[in-house]
Order: C-alpha cells, then sequence, then structure tokens
C-alpha cells in the first residue's frame, strides 16, 4: 500500500475521533448545570462510545497516578498532536511527490491554479 494513502486513513480516524471529542465537549458544556442528565443523553453515550477506544488506548500507556476523569481529554490532546504530526508528514510526502493524485489539490493551492474538472 502507499506510505501516502495510509498517511491519509490515519489523519482521517485521527479528525473523525477529534470530531467525536468536540462533540462530547460540547454536550458537557452544554449539560453543566444539569450533568446528572447528561449520563442517561442517547446521543452523549454515543460519543462516548465512538471515543471509547481511543480513551482505553490512553489509559494503557498512561501510569496510574492519572485520574480516569481525565483520560478524555489526555486522548484529545494527543490525536490533536498525531493529527498535527500526520498532516505535516502529508505535506512533507505531497512535497516529494507533487504529481500523487492526492497531492493535487495541495499543488493547486501553492500554485494558485484552481483544480477544475478534467
Amino acid at each position: 500500500m502507499d506510505a501516502l494513502l495510509l498517511l491519509q486513513i490515519a489523519k482521517a480516524i485521527a479528525e473523525i475521533a477529534l470530531m467525536f471529542f468536540a462533540a462530547r465537549g460540547l454536550l458537557v458544556v452544554l449539560f453543566l448545570p444539569a450533568r446528572h442528565k447528561l449520563e442517561g443523553n442517547i446521543i452523549y453515550q454515543l460519543f462516548v462510545k465512538g471515543t471509547q477506544p481511543f480513551v482505553s488506548l490512553m489509559r494503557l500507556i498512561t501510569p496510574r497516578v492519572v485520574l480516569d476523569r481525565h483520560m478524555p481529554l489526555a486522548a484529545c490532546a494527543l490525536l490533536l498532536v498525531a493529527w498535527f504530526g500526520l498532516s505535516v508528514g502529508k505535506l512533507q510526502l505531497c512535497t516529494e511527490q507533487p504529481e500523487h493524485q492526492a497531492c493535487e489539490a495541495l499543488t493547486a493551492a501553492r500554485t494558485g491554479v484552481s483544480g477544475g474538472t478534467r
């Protein structure tokens, strides 16, 4: 498999997970006065299920001193760093291989040429 494709897949997974964390955080902020109602919210439970693999992975790599209630924030921070690193990696690969199909939009934006239909 192409390295750029693997990088794009990993970046997309990180983006989706970050969106789940953002939505989960937004619901926490909205339900702050009535925190007890949040646990029964079906939408919140969906976001918890979507972020659970990343929170569990974070629990595995952090020491036991870190509280469980801090794991979602730590997982979100780690995903943000990973997303930034993957973005830099994609930019570097597209600089090396500008003719790659996945890099067309990036090279068009850099040169100022609009990528119309072919």
